[in-house]
């Protein structure tokens, strides 16, 4: 990822770590090489790697005949790390060394430079290859993104289409067996209904359907806002949240506290949907917590004008790893263990999803026996604060 530094102009600086073995050439990268680099140089390839290993730079300029490790191994090593895969790398070789060029290119090198260096017009290849790494890298997270979607749909029709086919496996089920129902249904065990002979012969599957399809329609808005969102108190949004908790709270027991600020905040937002959100936060947090425990929620202003809404628990915490399937892309979730239906998760993707839609994300941290934090951040530009008169 290219790395923003500025002159005192403000105009845009690149960091260039040159590695060559030959002073007079170091010498010559820092003065000619243009105003707006900020040059680096190195004196040999261990040097260079541990140099790019450790800081970010935009481009590297590698000398093929470096002692220590070689350009081809410095490049063979960038290429084989994340940090480094993608980085734009110049070697530079003797002029007509057309085998040496070649075995730099199958390592992974970008471009090359012949010594020695035309240093007119090697200022203008630096900032080609630059921009033009720029637009693969741009080329390569679209895709990746497109690829995620792609499979995350995948993923969600598939989980519907197996809940789809249980419920039409239980509906058989019943029309076999229907003659021997009885006529009087007056006891209320059969359900008469198209939908509650579902949920009869299918008990549980109805929910995970819909789940999926909620899910499946905000990954279809692609990060957009609903079209019906209005201004929303977040004061009414949270005590919203805590009375439809409270049913939950009370059979567990858990206390749940809504702890007040001192601004008064407003979200552009779709009322029910954000409460939805915050509503299956606390529903977790619940869940997590002991007997006795209590579930605190809150939100804050941050300097920067946006707006993040917490519930904390004091349960167990959960696992990074299952923590990091969680808030990873849709398709690396998993069925639920056992029989029962729906899939572990995917209630936290639905936050994820309705967070994104403006502008925001879903943050949670978490650690073993010291509970959960999770929450919404909300950036400044669909939230606005008045400061509330504080009493003396």
């Amino acid at each position: 990822m290219a790395v923003e530094h500025g002159n005192r102009h403000g105009a845009r600086r690149w960091r260039v770590l040159a590695a060559d073995d030959d002073p007079i050439l170091r010498e010559l990268m820092r003065e000619k090489i243009g105003p707006e680099f900020d040059v680096e140089c190195v004196e040999d390839g261990e040097v260079a790697w541990n140099r790019l290993s450790e800081d970010s730079f935009d481009i590297a300029i590698i000398d093929l005949n470096m002692p220590k490790l070689d350009g081809f191994g410095l490049i063979r090593h960038l290429r084989q790390t994340p940090k480094t895969v993608d980085l734009p790398i110049i070697v530079a070789t003797s002029r007509g060394d057309s085998e040496a060029i070649e075995r730099a290119f199958e390592s992974g090198a970008t471009s090359f430079v012949t010594k020695p260096v035309n240093w007119s017009l090697f200022a203008y290849q630096v900032r080609f290859v630059l921009k033009q790494g720029e637009s693969d890298r741009d080329l390569r997270a679209r895709l990746e993104i497109a690829q995620t979607g792609s499979r995350d749909k995948s993923f969600l029709l598939e989980n519907i289409e197996r809940a789809v086919s249980a419920l039409l496996e239980g509906v058989s089920d019943t029309d076999d067996a229907g003659a021997r129902l009885p006529a009087d249904n007056s006891s209320g065990n059969v359900a008469t209904d198209e939908t509650g002979s579902l949920s009869r012969v299918a008990p549980g599957m109805g929910a995970p359907i819909k789940e999926l399809l909620y899910l499946a329609r905000l990954s279809n808005r692609s990060g957009r806002m609903p079209e019906d969102g209005r201004e929303v108190a977040v004061h009414d949004l949270l005590n919203g949240v805590v009375l439809r908790g409270q049913v939950d709270a009370a059979k567990k027991p858990v206390r749940l506290v809504c702890r007040p600020t001192l601004e008064r905040g407003y979200i552009r937002a779709a009322m029910g949907e954000l409460s939805d959100a915050l509503s299956r936060l606390v529903r977790n947090a619940v869940e997590a917590s002991p007997p006795g425990g209590t579930v605190e929620i809150l939100a804050h202003r941050q300097q920067d004008g946006s707006l993040v809404m917490t519930v904390r628990d004091n349960g167990s915490g959960m696992e990074s790893a299952r923590l990091e399937r969680y808030l990873g892309p849709l398709y690396s979730l998993k069925q639920n263990a056992g029989d029962g239906p729906g899939i572990d998760g995917l209630g936290l993707q639905i936050v994820r999803h309705i967070a994104e839609s403006y502008g925001g994300r879903l943050l949670i941290q978490s650690a073993k026996d010291r509970g959960t934090v999770a929450g919404i951040w909300l950036p400044a530009g669909v939230v606005r604060f008045e400061q509330l008169e504080q009493t003396a």
